[in-house]
């Protein structure tokens, strides 16, 4: 999770506080990026929690990506990609996302992707109720207590994804100009 705005931090901070009261050995790593530190610092509930821990940005995604039992990806902005969530993919890494911007289209698996409250926006600085997050909460909780369902959801994402390494990706780059 990258905790900036609009990349779902206030519903990051309610789905991380509701699992931290239900089933507290659940731990969240946010991988800091520009501004993110600051920004979670103005949420005054983010501070009270002890199942989020932090991580600096890295050159090498792999350092996160080796702790990283599923990924969420709370996305509130129009994702006009989400090389994370591909990246994750082809590490058999389980993904819940958001249905905003290419994200569907990327994932193209339905049991992997959640709706946000449809008023919240890139730019919307206030925490969604439990109530709004629940599906989040549910399908994370599922998958941390289900590890093969965790784990055949990973090889579904890996499986779709495989067309978005760089040697098929530039196949089909070529066929599309040489047609």
């Amino acid at each position: 999770m990258n905790p900036i705005v609009s990349k779902g931090l206030y519903p990051f901070v309610s789905i991380a506080r509701a699992i931290n009261r239900i089933h507290p050995n659940v731990e969240f790593l946010l991988v800091e990026g520009r501004d993110s530190a600051r920004q979670r610092a103005d949420i005054p509930e983010a501070r009270e929690l002890r199942n989020i821990f932090r991580m600096p940005s890295v050159r090498e995604p792999r350092e996160f990506y080796s702790q990283t039992r599923a990924l969420i990806m709370p996305s509130l902005c129009d994702e006009a990609f989400g090389r994370v969530a591909v990246e994750a993919a082809l590490n058999r890494i389980p993904i819940l996302c958001s249905t905003r911007g290419a994200l569907p289209e990327i994932i193209a698996e339905p049991s992997a992707l959640l709706e946000l409250p449809p008023g919240f926006s890139a730019h919307t600085k206030r925490l969604p109720s439990e109530k709004d997050v629940k599906p989040w909460i549910e399908r994370i909780l599922e998958l941390w207590q289900n590890e093969s369902q965790a784990r055949e959801l990973g090889d579904r994402l890996a499986a779709h994804a495989e067309k978005y390494r760089q040697k098929e990706s530039a196949q089909r780059t070529r066929e599309f100009f040489n047609a």
